[in-house]
């Protein structure tokens, strides 16, 4: 899987941008007002703890020579411990980001100076230094964040206000481009559901133009959002208009553009299959196109790190569903089927009229 991606990422996500292979044809599309495709970013990444140090200074005392004035004679002089406080640090490099806590660290602990009691020529000739006390030394907690696993998923954005057991689905226009099934089914109300996973990061190619991100698995579906008739046929609410599945498909767009694509395409290297429906039969398909518009991508498309799946993202949608060559339309008659039919309709009339005759004879 991650060898596909590896060989074939900018092949595939040019196909993908350029839209549908020539050789399918469109035979149903859905538009949508508002954001209606999300794809969220689930990196895992694992945590690094560096313990706190602590170093004991340990208390001594020390004998110094020199000269020094009269006036400290028999005295005692504290001095201060001399600090350092380092602050927090975020550093953000290709593997991830790498935390730095604040920390205190001690250059020198705090002292006293114990002086002579003797006095030589006016002056105090020695003193003697010691810790007053043992200090500790302290590191801060370091933290370091660095990607373990990576991947997601894409998945359609709810709209607010549909049935309850559409809840999670979002409102669509639905059309079938089949000339049979157009005066029925053209910008129909319906429901949109779509999902997919991926556990690959994504892809940067053109010298970092452009981003690609493989998804490994999804399906879809889209279902009525009211009744309808054809013919003497009726459809409900929640009557299936079109659904499959697809693996290997990839979303891709220029490195933090705010348009893109989703593509699933057996031209692609990947799988679409369409379940037959009560108004299309896939039998005979041999390819399968999905291809899915990105507009209004928020924010524009982009990984934070070298080995990151797509950064979290909204857009607009408008899908296409293409194959080669077109299914055949079930719900109502073909004209070819239909002329079929009225031959078959003329030949059996022919046979009553001849049988007719051929008795009215024999009579």
């Amino acid at each position: 899987m991650r060898m596909l991606a590896k060989v074939s990422v900018a092949a595939i996500a040019a196909m993908t941008l350029a839209g549908s292979a020539s050789a399918v044809q469109t035979f149903a599309r859905y538009t949508v007002t508002g954001q209606s495709f999300a794809w969220t970013n689930e990196d895992v990444f694992g945590t690094t703890v560096v313990a706190p140090v602590t170093a004991t200074i340990a208390a001594a005392s020390v004998g110094q020579s020199g000269t020094y004035a009269a006036s400290l004679k028999g005295k005692t002089v504290n001095v201060a411990a001399v600090t350092q406080v380092v602050p927090a640090t975020v550093v953000t490099t290709s593997i991830g980001t790498i935390t730095t806590a604040a920390y205190t660290k001690i250059l020198s602990p705090a002292y006293k100076y114990v002086y002579a009691n003797v006095l030589i020529g006016g002056l105090v000739k020695s003193r003697t230094r010691s810790n007053t006390a043992t200090v500790n030394t302290t590191l801060g907690q370091k933290t370091t964040l660095a990607l373990t696993s990576n991947g997601g998923n894409l998945a359609n954005i709810p709209t607010a206000g549909n049935l309850a057991g559409y809840s999670t689905a979002t409102a669509v226009q639905f059309s079938f481009l089949q000339p049979a099934l157009v005066p029925y089914v053209t910008n129909r109300a319906a429901y949109l559901l779509l999902s997919g996973v991926s556990v690959l990061p994504a892809d940067v190619f053109l010298g970092g133009a452009f981003v690609g991100q493989f998804i490994v698995s999804g399906n879809f579906s889209i279902v009525s959002a009211s009744n309808f008739s054809i013919r003497s046929h009726h459809y409900g609410v929640g009557e299936s208009l079109l659904s499959g599945s697809f693996s290997n498909g990839i979303i891709a767009g220029g490195n933090g553009a705010t348009s893109g694509a989703f593509s699933a395409s057996t031209a692609g290297g990947g799988t679409l299959s369409y379940v037959n429906s009560n108004f299309l039969n896939f039998d005979h398909v041999v390819d399968t196109d999905l291809s899915v518009a990105l507009t209004s991508i928020t924010p524009g498309l982009g990984k934070r790190f070298q080995a990151s799946s797509l950064t979290s993202f909204k857009s607009s949608s408008i899908g296409e569903f293409s194959s080669d060559p077109a299914p055949v339309v079930t719900a109502v008659p073909e004209p070819e089927v239909w002329g079929l039919m009225v031959v078959g309709f003329g030949m059996v009339g022919m046979q009553v009229r001849r049988r007719s005759r051929l008795t009215a004879i024999a009579a």
